[in-house]
């Protein structure tokens, strides 16, 4: 858990090892099907078939980002900061 808390940010507060401890390092010959966020509906689709649907969405393609695409970053970290971020993010990235 990086920061925040349960209770207030929801399973935002929580990292990838947090959810493996309490579901796939029980079931360790587990099939695992991802959606990921940059992939959407190609990962969407692709689950459907695999799980014998059509493939097919009535809103293929919507996309509701609340204008996070008009984010600036004005944190202007210095590269230490980023470092130190990326170690506190290890578990993440691997």
């Amino acid at each position: 858990q990086l920061r925040g808390s349960e209770e207030i940010m929801g399973h935002f507060a929580m990292n990838y090892h947090y959810y493996v401890k309490r579901t796939l390092a029980d079931y360790l010959n587990t099939i695992v099907l991802a959606i990921r966020t940059e992939s959407l509906w190609e990962d969407l689709r692709n689950v459907d078939i695999f799980l014998g649907g059509t493939g097919h969405f009535k809103n293929f393609g919507l996309k509701v980002t609340h204008n996070s695409e008009e984010f600036i970053d004005r944190a202007n970290l210095p590269t230490a900061s980023k470092k130190y971020m990326c170690c506190l993010l290890q578990h993440e990235i691997d």
